[in-house]
């Protein structure tokens, strides 16, 4: 019962510890011109290598925590299999870049080759002087209404 309780408590410690972690990030807001800039340049680069079938250089856009979690091979084939118009990009639009000086964020459509298109959410982290990538959400096209 002890054990329990101890782990019991230690759970709710971490809770409220990564809590006040997560409370402690200043909200993120309209990114300055400069910082727009290196955002869109990063999207824009890791684009560019999936476009020119460079996986090295795409991988690298990646943030640390991500490639040490998703090693290169697994990070192509998800991008492969689960963001097909960034696999196959031709065309993109940047939305409003948001950031805190330490995260970021950026909706971005992106035009396939095929002329299929999709919105995805980028996260990015500043790390080591530069803006990372550190994750990607695809948004869901909305099903037409049945007449």
């Amino acid at each position: 019962m002890y054990r329990v309780k101890n782990l019991f408590l230690l759970s709710i410690t971490w809770i409220i510890l990564a809590g006040s972690l997560q409370a402690q990030q200043p909200e993120l807001r309209i990114s300055n011109s400069s910082v727009r800039k290196q955002v869109i340049s990063v999207i824009d680069g890791q684009l560019k290598a999936f476009r020119e079938h460079n996986l090295d250089l795409a991988f690298s856009y990646a943030s640390k925590s991500l490639r040490i979690h998703l090693p290169q091979a697994i990070f192509m084939n998800v991008a492969k299999q689960n963001y097909p118009e960034i696999w196959s990009n031709k065309t993109s639009d940047f939305g409003i870049v948001k950031d805190n000086q330490v995260q970021g964020s950026i909706q971005v459509r992106v035009v396939a080759q095929d002329g299929s298109n999709a919105s995805y959410d980028y996260d990015l982290i500043f790390e080591d002087g530069s803006w990372k990538i550190q994750g990607i959400l695809r948004h869901q096209q909305k099903k037409a209404p049945a007449a």
